[in-house]
């Protein structure tokens, strides 16, 4: 039988952890945590096109997001929009599929490293006849390429839309890559995959909320970026949490997923409540 532990060994770990969790906090509080990256990825609805001053969903969404008080850099190798009053960097390719951001996806965070992507991807997949299981197939293999990334680099949550409908003979077609897209995403998050899913396609109405068959108009455009706006504040509220493993302490385990990726957690919020209960 092995030996019991007592209470003292006990508050002695507990000192020990503190101790390791303060002098990590020392280290890394001399340094400033830059804001959460966030990489606007996909095609022409991404880049904006058919919006004033080609801003899209970007501009209303990154003033939301400075308005309610985070700390966000938009990153990508495009930069568009006017009025320049807003981060303009994004990864929006006009008439690019997933299969081509696919294959690009690797270089583009490997040149502007992101912790979020939001992914709203498949339109011009629909319209060049691929077929929804073509095309979630590549979607998914986008999201392996990312993971993959992400294990030489820092922890990446994927926002992942079903994609906005359209007006034309291929609406239904659309919904039903989003149905697949959703089941895609189901099965990856049991799976462990940081992956949200936000429905954008009953965001919209239709026509109404286009500008022709396939891009919003800026009403449209607009309604999106509320929708982006509700799944990052709840994410980035999530991240920013102390008690990592949902336990209800902040404990070792708290520590070494701080450790892992501390870019999104505040140290002085972990450092303060290591140790104490979070869920009385």
């Amino acid at each position: 039988m092995g030996m019991r532990k007592s209470p003292s060994h006990w508050r002695l770990l507990t000192i020990f952890l503190l101790a390791l969790a303060l002098a990590f906090a020392s280290t890394a509080s001399a340094e400033t945590l830059g804001p959460v990256r966030i990489m606007p990825l996909g095609d022409s609805i991404t880049y904006g096109t058919n919006s004033t001053g080609t801003v899209g969903y970007r501009r209303p969404l990154y003033q939301q997001l400075v308005g309610a008080g985070y700390s966000v850099d938009f990153v990508g190798s495009q930069t568009d929009g006017s009025p320049q009053d807003f981060d303009r960097n994004h990864e929006g390719h006009r008439g690019w599929r997933a299969d081509q951001i696919r294959d690009n996806v690797t270089a583009w965070l490997n040149s502007t490293p992101a912790d979020v992507v939001l992914l709203h991807i498949g339109t011009n997949d629909i319209t060049q006849y691929q077929g929804a299981t073509s095309t979630v197939a590549d979607i998914g293999q986008i999201l392996d390429n990312i993971n993959t990334w992400e294990t030489a680099h820092n922890q990446v949550w994927v926002v992942l839309a079903r994609i906005i409908n359209r007006n034309d003979s291929l609406s239904g077609v659309t919904t039903t890559l989003n149905g697949l897209i959703q089941n895609l995403a189901d099965t990856r998050i049991a799976g462990g995959d940081k992956i949200v899913v936000v429905n954008m396609e009953s965001a919209l109405s239709y026509p109404g909320d286009l500008s022709d068959t396939v891009h919003p108009n800026d009403t449209g455009y607009g309604k999106m970026a509320a929708v982006w706006f509700d799944e990052l504040e709840t994410l980035l509220a999530l991240l920013s949490k102390p008690d990592n493993d949902g336990d209800c302490d902040v404990d070792g385990t708290d520590l070494a997923a701080f450790i892992a990726n501390s870019r999104m957690l505040d140290i002085t919020t972990f450092s303060q409540n290591f140790g104490k209960t979070t869920c009385q």
